[in-house]
């Protein structure tokens, strides 16, 4: 944790818990050891959670999604449904095979755009707009997402 200042530190493999491999998440409902936090050559941190990719959730919840825990930068990921994650909360970033996030199908507002943390660690975040060709005529602005370190929440896209 870059932020507070915290080094590694043992665990017991539980869900959110840091890992380096799946032989240590000892959950079975999360057996898999997922990068969370990524900035390459400076910062990988990887917990134990129910998935790596899409691939290892069931169909009714395919979609492999990052809840953060932000006051202590970690958190883990969840298979959840279509449309199951609410604006301001974490969404997956990875691109869907056609320029977009893999996390849209997730959002209950289907856009998942990527908040800049530090100008080096880009974390998704459920919103209402990407750009402001995604807002309506009366509010023609797109805000962008943010994480408040502060106030220790991810803020998502508004439409202004």
């Amino acid at each position: 944790d870059p932020v507070n200042g915290l080094g590694s530190r043992c665990n017991k493999g539980e869900p959110g818990a840091g890992c380096e491999s799946d032989v240590v998440c000892s959950d079975p409902q999360h057996p898999h050891c997922a990068p969370l936090l990524v900035v390459e050559g400076i910062l990988n941190v990887s917990t134990c959670g129910a998935c790596k990719t899409n691939l290892d959730c069931p169909p009714a919840a395919h979609n492999c999604t990052p809840i953060y825990d932000i006051p202590n930068f970690s958190g883990v990921f969840e298979c959840v449904p279509d449309g199951a994650i609410a604006n301001g909360q974490g969404c997956n970033l990875g691109d869907n095979g056609q320029g977009q996030p893999i996390g849209d199908e997730a959002c209950a507002s289907g856009l998942c755009g990527a908040a800049s943390l530090m100008g080096v660690l880009n974390l998704g975040v459920c919103g209402e707009c990407r750009s402001s060709a995604d807002c309506p005529p009366n509010l023609p602005q797109c805000s962008d997402p943010q994480v408040d370190l502060e106030a220790q929440v991810l803020i998502p896209a508004q439409c202004f």
